[in-house]
């Protein structure tokens, strides 16, 4: 959880923002929650996910603002192309991907750090992502996780 929690000290003050403006449609997802949620892994993420689900006009004035972002720190930055976002601050990366219709009903779950609890999502939703996504990346992370969790060779 030491990843995570540096991440979140980084982020929090993003994520807590954008979580105040709509609570309902911003959590936290990406590999690096397996641990979080009890599950080996093959590789050590470096980043963590932000999803928010049917943006609400405070957060879309809220990312628009965040464009601005600027560091003057060696090897920062922040990119942003349509509905996704990465920013590198610090030597963590937080990734925000903004997910629009979203349908699904949302299960609360939350993590809590510096008496914050932030919600994330579940694991189900974490694998039918790189189920989605089909990318190599997610394929062979998809595999690793079954062999190494579910004792399954092949």
């Amino acid at each position: 959880m030491k990843k995570l929690n540096n991440h979140l000290n980084t982020f929090g003050t993003i994520i807590q923002t954008l979580n105040e403006l709509n609570s309902n449609s911003t959590r936290i997802g990406g590999s690096m929650l397996f641990e979080l949620y009890g599950l080996k892994f093959h590789r050590v993420p470096d980043d963590i996910d932000i999803i928010i689900t049917n943006p609400n006009k405070d957060q879309e004035l809220f990312l628009k603002t965040l464009r601005l972002f600027r560091s003057h720190e060696k090897g920062d930055y922040i990119y942003y192309g349509g509905d996704n976002f990465k920013i590198k601050k610090n030597g963590c990366i937080l990734n925000i991907l903004v997910v629009r219709e979203y349908k699904q009903n949302i299960l609360p779950i939350f993590y809590q750090h510096n008496n914050y609890n932030y919600p994330l999502v579940t694991i189900n939703e974490i694998l039918d992502a790189k189920r989605k996504y089909k990318r190599t990346k997610d394929i062979y992370d998809f595999e690793k996780l079954k062999n190494l969790n579910f004792n399954i060779n092949g």
